[in-house]
């Protein structure tokens, strides 16, 4: 006799058409959730359309129609105002907890958006307390970075759960031996470009890191592709105009087609942040067993740091081309890393892995039995009052008034 699903609720702000990787987690973990017994329908909360009235009606006449055991709400301040100021995710979360419907928010970013200026300040303190309501609206809030680095977080927070998120590309997990491959020019890929304002500054990282790495590698090809690719294009032209690498810019690409690239690549070079799980361009490069060079530190960067990563300290950026060069002229080591990153991508960020910690957070939260963080066992303890303390300093003593941590 076929068992009935519980049904949940995937609800998102405002979807970006062209590429949105919370539409593309929710459609991933929707699938994983499928074969533990979860129907997840997925909607977007239509305000930017129809206004905030008629989102706030609708979800209202949904949660009432239907029986949701589960409300999953995604949370980034962009998805939920034009400008920042997300106050219109109080109202929606409101309007689902309201119905009787249990409320989880899922956090991409659990801090406010820094940057120069008054005006920016204030959007900060709003965003911060928007994000505090939530979390106190919630029945259970999951982040998407451990918990010990939640900075307004208590460490016994039983209510705050870390689950990382998974890879929005098909993963390429078939184990392979370097030696098997004879590659010249060895190929670095980049994946996405910021491009609010910071495109001039993660360029010259890209190539001075290119440059170092070319003492080691002379015969290098650096191919970049992703949000912001094309628009960097005459910055990476210019700035690798002398260095002898062979460039390659691509832009937008359908997710087969970034697997197929990062699988014939050599390494993956990150720049755009100190490292952290809740960045989704590393965590392709893990999905396809691919090394990773990039800025951060064990606390920061936990659990990509178990992966094939090899971490230099933020703004050091002798120190990242070293560890570039290293990678791409060192076969043992570059197979130990392919192995590293197959086995953690195994571990924690394969699809059905993070269903099953949904599975037991959710049940968990429903019966009341949590006596502690709801964590996996295995992500309890991720640190001490220092370790978080450490973690906030080292990312914000490397970019100050720097790019959102959304994905």
């Amino acid at each position: 006799m076929k068992t009935e699903q519980r049904k949940i609720l995937a609800l998102t702000g405002r979807r970006d058409l062209l590429s949105d990787g919370v539409w593309d987690y929710c459609s991933r973990l929707s699938g994983a959730l499928c074969s533990h017994g979860f129907e997840t329908e997925l909607i977007e909360a239509g305000w930017e359309q129809a206004g905030w009235l008629s989102a706030f009606r609708s979800l209202r006449s949904k949660l009432s129609g239907m029986r949701h055991e589960w409300v999953l709400m995604q949370y980034t301040a962009m998805a939920w105002s034009r400008r920042g100021f997300p106050f219109g995710a109080l109202a929606i979360a409101w309007a689902a907890k309201n119905t009787g419907t249990r409320l989880a928010v899922v956090f991409h970013e659990f801090r406010g958006f820094r940057a120069p200026g008054i005006w920016a300040r204030f959007r900060f303190a709003c965003q911060q307390w928007v994000i505090h309501r939530l979390y106190a609206l919630a029945g259970v809030g999951i982040f998407t970075v451990p918990v010990a680095t939640v900075s307004w977080l208590s460490l016994n927070d039983a209510k705050a759960c870390f689950i990382p998120i998974g890879s929005n590309i098909p993963e390429s997990t078939t184990p392979l031996n370097r030696e098997a491959f004879v590659a010249s020019p060895k190929t670095v890929a980049v994946f996405g470009v910021t491009n609010l304002g910071r495109s001039a500054w993660e360029v010259e990282e890209i190539a001075a890191t290119i440059c170092y790495a070319q003492r080691s590698v002379p015969h290098l090809r650096l191919i970049v592709f992703g949000r912001g690719a094309i628009e960097a294009r005459s910055l990476l032209e210019t700035a690798l105009a002398d260095s002898g690498a062979e460039l390659s810019i691509l832009g937008v690409l359908a997710a087969e087609e970034i697997t197929r690239i990062l699988s014939e690549a050599d390494a993956l070079l990150y720049v755009r942040d100190v490292l952290t799980p809740q960045h989704g361009s590393a965590l392709a490069a893990v999905a396809c067993g691919l090394p990773l060079v990039a800025y951060g530190d064990e606390a920061t960067s936990f659990p990509l740091s178990e992966a094939g990563t090899i971490l230099a300290p933020p703004g050091d950026r002798e120190a990242l081309g070293c560890a570039l060069g290293r990678v791409l002229t060192d076969d043992l080591l570059w197979n130990s890393l392919h192995q590293r990153s197959l086995s953690t991508y195994k571990k924690y960020f394969a699809w059905e892995e993070i269903a099953r910690k949904y599975c037991a957070t959710l049940q968990a939260t429903t019966l009341a039995q949590s006596a502690g963080p709801l964590v996996d066992p295995a992500l309890k303890g991720l640190g001490s009052a220092s370790y978080r303390m450490t973690a906030h300093a080292a990312k914000e003593n490397f970019r100050p008034g720097g790019a959102s941590d959304a994905r």
